[in-house]
């Protein structure tokens, strides 16, 4: 397996500035909750939230099982967010299928929040199974396996600083 490096470090830390831009005219002056999902939008979040000119709350929350049917996804972790009523942008590292994402969306929009969002760092609409795109994304790509700046491949490789494809992998 080698690493293919995609997007560098000032490469990501301009777009992170770019898209914290977007999200705060989008949401400026509303409440807003950040919810990353882990392990691969840890960097992210912490990255977006320092780029963003309002202030948020943030939160994170963990797929239990990595599963392709919405019957048997759940999640660890995440906050008690009944009292909240702003805005949730919810991070993911690499948006897929949508499957997850759509999940979450539903079980968010049934609570009393004024809009639930997806911001994620790479976007990969070919591999879309429902009818769903995020809001906000650093890049697109068409096809591969990703790792670095928070996102790991095999447990591995999430240290890295920058992006890269996995070739071979």
């Amino acid at each position: 397996m080698m690493l293919d490096k995609i997007h560098g470090e000032v490469e990501i830390a301009q777009r992170v500035q770019e898209v914290g831009r977007r999200i705060t005219k989008a949401y400026g002056g509303e409440e807003l909750l950040l919810v990353g999902i882990l392990k691969g939008a840890s960097i992210f979040t912490s990255d977006l939230m320092r780029a963003l000119a309002m202030p948020c709350r943030y939160d994170f929350i963990q797929e239990k099982q990595s599963v392709e049917e919405v019957s048997r996804i759940s999640f660890l972790g995440g906050g008690d967010w009944t009292d909240f009523h702003g805005n949730i942008l919810l991070l993911k590292g690499v948006m897929h299928s949508g499957i997850i994402e759509s999940y979450l969306l539903s079980q968010l929009k049934s609570r009393t929040v004024r809009h639930v969002g997806i911001a994620c760092v790479i976007d990969m609409p070919g591999d879309r199974k429902v009818d769903l795109a995020p809001d906000f994304s650093l890049f697109v790509e068409n096809e591969g396996q990703f790792a670095g700046y928070g996102m790991e491949n095999r447990q591995a490789h999430g240290h890295l600083p920058y992006i890269a494809k996995i070739i071979g992998g």
